[in-house]
């Protein structure tokens, strides 16, 4: 792990934009009536796994950080059960990124 000022800042920064993000997801449930409550839990796994490839130093440990931040965004991404535009959005997602993920793994 790469431990340096630069690396301190982004991450203080990183974790500034979360709380950001958490905020403007409780104004938009309460605007749209949306309930939810995954957001609160999958918004900081990702984080974590940010703060992660943000202090990573060589690219098994950045593709490491990459996976389970992947994951919770395609759970993101079809969290609108009753929408078909959701569901496809998240399968598509689901899709590209086995076949990114495939691609660099065989390629390295």
């Amino acid at each position: 792990f790469r431990r340096d000022n630069l690396t301190y800042f982004c991450q203080i920064l990183l974790l500034c934009c979360t709380a950001g993000t958490i905020s403007m997801c409780f104004d938009s449930s309460e605007q749209e009536r949306f309930d939810a409550f995954e957001f609160i839990v999958l918004i900081p796994l990702p984080t974590r796994s940010m703060l992660f490839m943000i202090s990573a130093y060589d690219s098994i440990a950045m593709y490491l950080a990459i996976e389970p931040q992947s994951l919770c965004f395609y759970v993101i991404a079809a969290s609108k059960r009753k929408s078909e535009f959701s569901t496809e959005a998240g399968s598509k997602y689901l899709i590209l990124g086995a076949f990114s993920s495939g691609i660099l793994l065989f390629g390295y």
